[in-house]
This record gives C-alpha cells, structure tokens and sequence, in this order.
C-alpha cells in the first residue's frame, strides 16, 4: 500500500471512533443529566458494550441462502427429475450457496474501536470509584 493511503486509513479509524465516543457523551449529559439511576457514564458503558457487539456482527455480515436461491436449486433439480436425465444433486448445489458473507469490514472496525473507546471513557472517568 501506499503511504498516503496508510496514513488516510489510520486518520479514519482514530478520528470517528472518537468523535463518535464525544458526540455520544455528550448526548448522555444532556439526556441523562437528571436521571437518577443512570449516570452519563455508567449509559457510555453500555452503549459500548452494545457498539462492540454491533462491530462484531457488522465484520461477520449476513451470510445465507435466499429465498430466490433456495427456489432456483429446487427448480433446478427438479428440471432433471421427470425426463430420467443425469443432473447435479442438491447437495452440490446448496454446497455452493452456503455461506456467501457479506460483512462491512470498514464499519465493523470503526463501531469496535468507538466501543472500545466508550468503555475505556467510562472508566477513566470513574477511576476514582474502582480504586478507593
């Protein structure tokens, strides 16, 4: 790769995580400010952990059969069937749509790394609760 691409890719996965982490903060103090039982960073926490599983579910993507593939390969079996014709099996056909994935790499890293950062807030926010 180039340099300039390497710089622009790690300017990207630094910047909007954290700027994803303040505007969601900030979110927290003006919605949360007067709760009683959440705190702004006890809620930024949460919101990580949920950011996180969200990042991860994002890199794996969706990966399945559709229903319009399904059909094709029930027609496609069933075109052979009737005229003693020698075809490809179901099994060789559904071998072949098995898992297509999908995921979103780019936006999967970005919501991990701005969960990451949520977390690590909540915590250096709160230092002072955890140690004495």
């Amino acid at each position: 790769m180039k340099r300039k691409t390497v710089l622009l890719k790690t300017l990207v996965f630094s910047t909007v995580p954290a700027l994803i982490t303040i505007a969601q903060y900030y979110a927290n103090v003006i919605v949360l400010s007067n709760h009683k039982y959440l705190s702004p960073t006890d809620a930024l926490a949460y919101e990580g952990v949920s950011f996180v599983i969200v990042g991860l579910l994002a890199i794996i993507g969706i990966g399945c059969r559709k229903v319009t593939e399904e059909a094709a390969m029930i027609a496609a079996v069933a075109k052979g069937a009737p005229g003693g014709e020698k075809t490809v099996g179901p099994s060789e056909i559904f071998r072949e749509y098995i898992w297509n994935p999908k995921g979103s790499t780019g936006i999967g890293l970005i919501l991990i790394f701005a969960g990451v950062l949520m977390i690590l807030t909540h915590f250096l926010i709160n230092v002072n609760q955890y140690i004495g």
